[in-house]
């Protein structure tokens, strides 16, 4: 499907929205030269390590306050849940990294040889979110908060130190093995004894097979949905049995809100949902 202006709207914001690294010109020319179906598995790629900022439910493990760090850590692991059941923005907490490593090129990955250079690991193979303790940019110490995170909620599941993401190794930190326990437990407890799971199938590029499914459902939303944005059929399906009026002459253009993909219509600046994201 050849590039509307609404797609080449959309690919270049997501370009734009996204970090890349090396953050050269060459990079963001890459970028540039690939299909907006490419470019926006890249940015669900990257947007997936964030955590939507919405209110949650929160809820804590018993792994947590076994620990022996739970006293010295307990005040800032409970501002953070106090941040999230009020839907405050918790970016601050994520690794450095997250912000700044989001796309890289091939050539990139292999000279490094590292596949996981512009994923998270854990994340992709667990489930789990690392929050550190201290917000901002630095200082954030050596402690970090694990947890899981849904819409609705985000429990706390367990404290680590960095030696968690030790995996070059052949032989595993304690406390690498220790998340792999707590892991297989919690992905564990409500199976019959001897039951076989699979949970968090990722491909040989190490992305999560739900996130391939998600770009195809946004690529095929968009494929179906976008020669009809000028459409007054189409905004009055949309504004129908809205309590908000459509707007004299409205212009609607894609959008990406906490992976939540829709149409926006900037005058008003309502937003028409068509698939949520998984979290």
């Amino acid at each position: 499907m050849s590039e509307s202006k609404t797609i080449r709207k959309l690919k270049n914001e997501l370009i734009k929205t996204m970090p890349y690294f090396p953050n050269t010109k060459e990079v963001k020319e890459e970028l540039e030269a690939q299909s907006w179906s490419s470019v926006l598995f890249h940015y669900l790629n990257w947007s997936a390590r964030l955590i939507p900022t919405r209110k949650r439910k929160v809820a804590i493990k018993p792994y947590l306050t076994m620990d022996s760090r739970w006293s010295e850590c307990e005040a800032d692991v409970l501002r953070i849940l106090t941040k999230a059941s009020l839907g405050h923005d918790l970016t601050d907490h994520l690794s450095n990294s997250v912000l700044s490593k989001g796309y890289t090129s091939k050539e990139n990955i292999q000279r490094h040889n590292d596949s996981w250079l512009d994923k998270d690991q854990i994340l992709n193979t667990k489930g789990f979110y690392h929050l550190h303790l201290k917000s901002g940019k630095s200082n954030k110490g050596n402690i970090v908060l694990f947890v899981q995170v849904t819409r609705n909620e985000l429990t706390a599941v367990a404290l680590f130190d960095h030696s968690v993401f030790d995996s070059g190794s052949p032989v595993l930190s304690p406390e690498r093995e220790r998340m792999t326990r707590i892991y297989d437990d919690i992905i564990s407890e409500d199976l019959a004894p001897g039951s076989v799971y699979m949970s968090h199938p990722i491909t040989t590029s190490g992305h999560p097979i739900f996130l391939h499914s998600m770009a195809q459902q946004y690529i095929h939303v968009i494929n179906q949905v976008d020669s009809r944005l000028n459409d007054s059929a189409f905004h009055s399906e949309l504004y129908e049995g809205n309590e908000h009026p459509i707007p004299k002459k409205p212009k609607f253009c894609w959008h990406i809100e906490g992976l939540d993909l829709g149409v926006y219509e900037s005058k008003t600046h309502h937003f028409f949902i068509y698939r949520y994201g998984h979290i």
